[in-house]
């Protein structure tokens, strides 16, 4: 298996992780690509993993039958401002 420009993560209608030939990780959402070293790739995971379960925290008394808030349980998959 290559270790290199691969898909590590993928989202149909959302995004992808990929593992680029010069060893950055690619971030992309939508039209948007982040081109991360591996340490600045990992605190942006830790980041968001945070702001994920503070946000599940906080909204915990709005729940879907699956036990998420109605924006994360989105069939969707797209960001909303």
């Amino acid at each position: 298996m290559k270790s290199t420009n691969m898909i590590l993560a993928e989202h149909h209608g959302l995004g992808s992780v990929r593992i680029c030939e010069c060893g950055s990780l690619n971030l992309n959402i939508g039209l948007v690509t982040l081109h991360l070293d591996p340490e600045a790739f990992l605190k942006t995971a830790a980041l968001l993993r945070q702001s994920a379960e503070q946000y599940l925290k906080r909204n915990e008394s709005i729940t879907t039958a699956s036990g998420l808030s109605p924006a994360l349980s989105s069939s969707s998959g797209r960001f909303t401002n």
